[in-house]
């Protein structure tokens, strides 16, 4: 599947994503940063005086901005700190992902050959809020960059995923929840997967491996939201402070191709509303066993 004309929208935007982690793990490898967290300020400071950092409160105008000065023949990458606690001045996790997300479009080929072509700069929302590819693949960048799986992989996988453990892991790594937890369900070796809902509708999923090898694909973007996802909406919406789960179907949440033993396998759903993104994170997980049960080619 690795012949683009073979691959559908869908994986080929999967496989962009994928590159762009593993291009953000090169970086990381080549840095010989061996520990979490990784600090965003070395890997731009490895790339000056081509690249230059601008930092500041810029309000709502962005998350973060790279910008190619033609006479200078320099990057300057701007992301904004009014996340940032005042007091501490210890970066947020959301402005950590930021700049790495601004660090995606330089290290990127096609990102900065663009801005190098002439064409215009603009203002990114990091973190998933974007449904353009190549803000997508920034994003991924970003989550690989900051959490690259030789350091991650042995956290994720000493258990089955929660959000408890979600939380242990952002802690650790200086990432916020929504990142942590794609990262951490893209490094599962476990049967998990995770959607986030905006305005109501699937916004966006991301499954682990063996999720999408017994057969289980995202639900289009901008999907209705489950059955089960609207119990738990009702029951945050009168306390969103508190995490709520559920059991559910798996058809529900996934395409699964008519596999009606599959999308009759029952998952536990835990979801948390994020008011900083205005979505409402939902971790599925599955039993290996019924999974594995449900698989067609097995046994």
């Amino acid at each position: 599947m690795n012949n683009p004309r073979a691959m559908g929208p869908w994986q080929i935007a999967r496989r962009q994503q994928e590159m762009a982690i593993e291009l953000a793990e090169t970086v990381v490898a080549s840095l010989d940063l061996g520990t979490l967290p990784i600090e965003t300020e070395i890997v731009a400071q490895s790339e000056a005086p081509l690249l230059v950092v601008r930092s500041g409160d810029y309000r709502d105008k962005f998350d973060g901005q790279l910008e190619y000065h033609r006479k200078q023949n320099r990057f300057l990458l701007f992301y904004n700190t009014k996340y940032d606690d005042p007091l501490t001045r210890e970066p947020h996790p959301r402005t950590r992902f930021s700049f790495a997300h601004e660090l995606g479009h330089y290290f990127i080929e096609r990102h900065h050959a663009y801005l190098m072509k002439g064409g215009p700069a603009h203002g990114s929302r990091s973190e998933f809020l974007s449904d353009v590819n190549v803000e997508r693949e920034a994003d991924s960048f970003a989550a690989g960059l900051l959490m690259p799986s030789h350091l991650m992989r042995s956290h994720v996988n000493s258990g089955e995923l929660s959000f408890g453990r979600v939380e242990e892991i952002a802690r650790m790594s200086k990432t916020s929840i929504v990142s942590t937890m794609i990262r951490s369900v893209s490094l599962s070796d476990f049967p998990c997967a995770v959607v986030g809902i905006r305005e109501g509708v699937v916004n966006w999923s991301f499954l682990s491996s063996p999720m999408l090898k017994a057969g289980c694909y995202p639900l289009p973007g901008s999907s209705p939201m489950p059955a089960s996802g609207r119990r738990l909406w009702g029951r945050i919406a009168t306390s969103p402070r508190h995490r709520n789960s559920c059991d559910g179907l798996l058809g529900d949440w996934f395409r699964t191709h008519d596999s009606d033993t599959l999308s009759n396998l029952l998952v536990h759903i835990e979801a948390r509303w994020i008011e900083s993104m205005g979505t409402l994170l939902v971790l599925l997980t599955a039993d290996e066993d019924d999974l594995a049960d449900s698989d067609p080619d097995e046994g």
